[in-house]
C-alpha cells in the first residue's frame, strides 16, 4: 500500500514528522518529500508522477497555498491534489480546524491567502474530511483513515501495536512535571493504538487480546492474559516478557515491571530498547544506583555505535542526567543535560520540540538547586518552543505551564501562578479528555496552590476530583493515587481534622509499599507525613517508630549526602525537640546543617528552614544569642532566595520577633512583627498565618501596656478567622 503525503511543509513540518512516523510503524509504503533525493526530475515532475503511482493520497491543508512553480499557475501542492482526482485515486482530506490558533507567520495573505481559502472551501465538499489540531491529532486521524479505508490484516495491526507500544523507547526521556507525579508519557497509550486495539477480532490468542486489552486500559485482563499467553506458549518468549513489563510499568508496579525487563533482556542482551525500558523502570522504582550503571551502560553503546542517530545519544545523555539528579548529584547531572542540549540542537535545530524537553529537565535541575531565575528562564523558553512547534493546545504545552506555574508558586507568586494552571487544565481537557491522569496530577497541584494560600474549602474538591480520575484511569492501586490521598489528608491535618487524615495517610502507606516495594523513597515520604499526623497528636512512640523507618529507608536508597537525608533527620530532631530531648535533637539539626549546605549550597531556602529550626532549640534553652545568629542567617537566605514579599520570609520575621519578645527587647520585636504582618497582608491576606500574626503581635502589645491597640490586633485577627471559616463551609 503506497501513500501520498502531500502538504506545504514549513508550516507543517512537525504534523507531517507524526504522520511519517506512524506510517513507518505500519511499514506502509509512501511518498514524502523529505525522502526525495537529487535526480535529473524537476521536483514538480517527480511529486506528480509519486502522486499518480500512488494507492491513496494524504492531503493536509492549513493556511498556505504553497510555493508555484515556474510555468504553472497553481501551487505544488494544489497540482498534487489535482493530479489524484484526475487519476481517481483516493483521496484522505484533513484540514486545520479554523479556531485552532495558529502562528500568524505561517498564514498566507494577499493573493495566495484568496488562493488557499478557495481551495479549502472547495474541500470541504469532499466525502472523507476531517479536521485536526496537533500533530498527534493529525496521525491518529490519518492512521485510522487509513485503516478504515483499507482494512488491515489483523498481524499487519498487532506488528504496529508492538511496535507502537515501542514508541519513544530508543529515545524516550525522563521528563517531569515538577511537583507530585509519575511518569505517564512512556507508560501511556496513543489514541491511535487505542482505536487500532479495538479492531482486534475477540477470537484472537491471548498475547493478541492481551495487547487489545492493554490498549484499551483494561490492565487486570492485559495481565491475566498475558500471563495465560506464557502458560500457552504461543508466541516467542520474549515478547510476552516485554509485554508483561509494559503492564506493570502502566500499573505503577516498576519494581515488577523490572523484573519482566530483566528476563526479556536476558533472552535478548543486545536490545538496546529494552535495556532503556529497564531504564525507566529502574528510576520508577527508585533503584537509581542501578538505573546509573544501566544508563552509562547504554550510552556508552551508543556514543561508539556510528549507526547511532544523534538524538538517541542526547536522549541517553539526558535519562542519566535525570538518574544523576534524582540521586542528589546535580554537578554531574548538569554537564550532561547541557551537552544532550547541543546535539539536540545541531541535530533539530533551536525550535524542534523534543528541545523543549530537555530544557524543561534542566530548569527542573537549576530548580532544585535554588537556581530560580536560571529556572525561570529555561521554562519561559521551552514553553515559547512549544507553543511554536505544537501549538497553542498541545498537552506538552500543559506539562511546560505546569512546570512554571509551580516555580511561582515555591517563590511565592501565587497570583502568577494560578492562571498557568488553570491554562494547563484547559488545553489537557480539550486534548485528552476529562480523564486522562495528566489532568489529574493539574487538578493536584492547583489543590496544592489553594491549601497554601489557605483556600481549603477550593482545595478539597480538587484533590478529589484528581483521585477519581486516577482510579479510572490507572486503578486503585497506582502510586500516583497514594500521593493525592496523602496530599488530601495533609490538607485535613492542616484544618486539624485527624480523624479523617490519619485512614487516608494510611491508605496512602499501604498502596505505595504494595506498588514500589518496602525501600522506595516515596515509601519514605508517606511513613513521613504519617508521623508528622501523630507527632500533631503527641503520639510519639509511633511518631519516632515511622520517622526512624524513613530515616533508614532514605540513607539506604541515598547514601550518607543527599539533601533528603537531611530532611529525614531534621524531621527526626523536631520531634525530639517537641518533647524536650534537646540533647538527642540538636546533633541531628547540625548533621542536617552540613547535608543541606554541601549539597545546595550556603544561600538555598532549604538551609534557612533547618537555621530556623536549630534556632528554635537554642530559644528553647535560653540561648538567646546563639538562636539570634541563627534566625538572623535563616531571615537573610530566605529574602536572597525568595525575595522581599514571600510569606515565608514572615514566618522568619515572625520568629524572629518572638525571640526578642522573650527578652523583653521590644521595641526590635515591634519592628520584625509590624514587617512579617506587612508581607501577610499583600500575599495572604485572608490566611490564618495572618491572624497569627496579629495575634503575636497583640500579645506583646498588651505586654507593654498598650490595651487599644492590643485590642485592634485582636479584632483583625478574629475576622480574618471568621471570613476564612465561613469560606471553608461554603457560604
Amino acid at each position: 500500500m503506497s501513500i501520498y503525503i502531500s502538504s506545504t511543509f514549513e508550516d507543517l513540518e512537525y504534523h507531517r514528522e507524526a504522520v511519517i512516523s506512524a506510517l513507518r510503524r505500519l511499514e506502509s509504503d509512501y511518498y514524502a518529500m523529505e525522502d526525495y533525493t537529487a535526480s535529473d526530475e524537476r521536483p514538480v515532475d517527480k511529486c506528480l508522477k509519486d502522486v499518480a503511482d500512488s494507492e491513496i493520497y494524504v492531503g493536509i491543508f492549513a493556511w498556505r497555498y504553497g510555493t508555484i512553480p515556474d510555468g504553472y499557475d497553481r501551487s505544488i501542492t494544489e497540482l498534487e491534489y489535482r493530479t489524484a482526482i484526475e487519476h481517481k485515486i483516493p483521496t484522505l482530506i484533513f484540514l486545520i480546524k479554523e479556531n485552532h490558533v495558529w502562528k500568524p507567520g505561517l498564514i498566507d495573505r494577499g493573493d495566495k491567502e484568496k488562493k488557499v481559502l478557495s481551495l479549502r472551501s472547495e474541500l470541504k465538499k469532499e466525502k472523507l474530511l476531517d479536521f485536526f489540531t496537533t500533530p498527534d491529532d493529525l496521525s491518529t486521524k490519518v492512521i485510522t483513515s487509513i485503516v478504515k479505508h483499507k482494512s488491515l490484516p489483523k498481524q499487519d495491526i498487532i506488528r504496529f501495536l508492538e511496535s507502537e507500544l515501542k514508541i519513544g523507547i530508543q529515545n524516550v526521556q525522563i521528563e517531569t512535571i515538577q511537583g507530585d507525579r509519575y511518569d505517564f508519557k512512556s507508560g501511556g497509550v496513543s489514541e491511535l493504538a487505542q482505536e487500532l486495539g479495538k479492531q482486534i477480532p475477540e477470537v484472537s490468542t491471548s498475547y493478541e487480546l492481551a495487547l487489545k486489552a492493554y490498549t484499551v486500559n483494561r490492565i487486570d485482563e492485559a495481565r491475566d492474559l498475558i500471563a495465560r499467553a506464557e502458560e500457552e506458549k504461543e508466541t516467542e518468549l520474549y515478547r510476552i516478557y516485554e509485554t508483561h513489563g509494559k503492564i506493570e510499568y502502566k500499573a505503577g508496579n516498576y519494581s515488577t515491571a523490572v523484573e519482566y525487563y530483566k528476563k526479556t533482556m536476558a533472552l535478548r542482551p543486545d536490545d538496546l530498547e529494552i535495556q532503556n525500558r529497564l531504564l525507566m523502570a529502574l528510576y520508577g522504582s527508585g533503584d537509581y544506583y542501578e538505573g546509573v550503571r544501566l544508563g552509562e551502560e547504554v550510552l556508552a553503546k551508543r556514543e561508539v555505535n556510528s549507526d547511532t542517530d544523534p538524538t538517541d545519544v542526547a536522549a541517553s545523555l539526558n535519562n542519566l542526567a535525570g538518574l544523576y539528579q534524582a540521586q542528589g548529584k546535580y554537578g554531574e547531572a548538569e554537564p550532561l543535560y547541557r551537552k544532550s542540549l547541543k546535539i539536540m540542537e545541531k541535530a533539530l535545530g533551536t525550535k524542534h520540540p523534543q528541545l523543549a524537553s530537555t530544557l524543561s529537565n534542566l530548569a527542573l535541575l537549576y530548580d532544585a538547586q535554588g537556581r530560580y531565575a536560571e529556572a525561570e528562564l529555561l521554562y519561559q523558553k521551552s514553553l515559547t518552543i512549544t507553543e511554536i512547534a505544537l501549538g497553542s493546545e498541545h498537552p506538552s504545552l500543559a506539562t511546560m505551564l505546569n512546570n512554571l506555574a509551580l516555580l511561582y508558586k515555591t517563590l511565592g507568586s501565587y497570583e502568577e501562578a494560578e492562571p498557568l494552571y488553570k491554562r494547563a487544565f484547559e488545553i489537557e481537557v480539550k486534548a485528552l479528555g476529562s480523564e486522562h491522569p495528566l489532568l489529574g496530577i493539574t487538578l493536584n497541584n492547583l489543590a496544592s496552590l489553594y491549601k497554601a494560600l489557605g483556600k481549603y474549602a477550593e482545595a478539597e474538591p480538587l484533590y478529589r476530583k484528581s483521585l477519581e480520575i486516577y482510579k479510572k484511569a490507572l486503578g486503585s492501586e497506582h502510586p500516583q493515587l497514594a500521593i493525592t490521598l496523602s496530599n488530601l489528608a495533609l490538607l485535613y491535618q492542616i484544618q486539624g481534622n485527624y480523624g479523617k487524615a490519619e485512614p487516608l495517610y494510611k491508605r496512602a502507606l499501604e498502596i505505595t509499599e504494595k506498588a514500589l516495594g518496602s525501600k522506595h523513597l516515596h515509601l519514605a515520604a508517606m511513613m513521613n507525613n504519617l508521623a508528622g499526623l501523630y507527632q500533631t497528636q503527641c503520639k510519639y512512640v509511633e511518631a519516632e517508630l515511622l520517622y526512624q523507618r524513613s530515616l533508614e529507608i532514605t540513607k539506604k536508597a541515598f547514601g550518607s549526602e543527599h539533601p533528603q537525608l537531611a530532611t529525614a533527620l531534621n524531621n527526626l530532631a523536631e520531634l525530639y525537640r517537641t518533647q524536650g530531648k534537646y540533647a538527642e535533637a540538636e546533633p541531628l539539626y547540625k548533621r542536617s546543617l552540613e547535608i543541606i549546605e554541601k549539597a545546595l549550597g550556603e544561600d538555598h531556602f532549604e538551609l534557612a528552614i533547618k537555621l530556623n529550626n536549630l534556632a528554635i532549640l537554642y530559644q528553647a534553652k535560653s540561648k538567646y544569642a546563639e538562636a539570634e545568629l541563627l534566625y538572623k542567617r535563616s531571615l537573610a537566605i530566605t529574602e536572597k532566595a525568595l525575595g522581599s514579599e514571600h510569606p515565608s520570609l514572615a514566618n522568619a520575621l515572625n520568629n524572629l520577633a518572638v525571640l526578642y519578645r522573650e527578652q523583653g527587647k521590644y521595641v526590635e520585636a515591634e519592628q520584625h512583627y509590624k514587617l512579617g504582618i506587612k508581607i501577610l497582608e499583600k500575599s495572604l491576606p485572608n490566611h490564618p498565618n495572618l491572624a497569627s500574626g496579629y495575634e503575636n503581635y497583640a500579645m506583646m502589645l498588651e505586654e507593654t501596656k498598650r490595651p487599644k491597640e492590643a485590642e485592634k490586633m485582636f479584632a483583625r485577627a478574629k475576622a480574618i478567622r471568621e471570613r476564612h471559616a465561613k469560606a471553608q463551609k461554603g457560604d
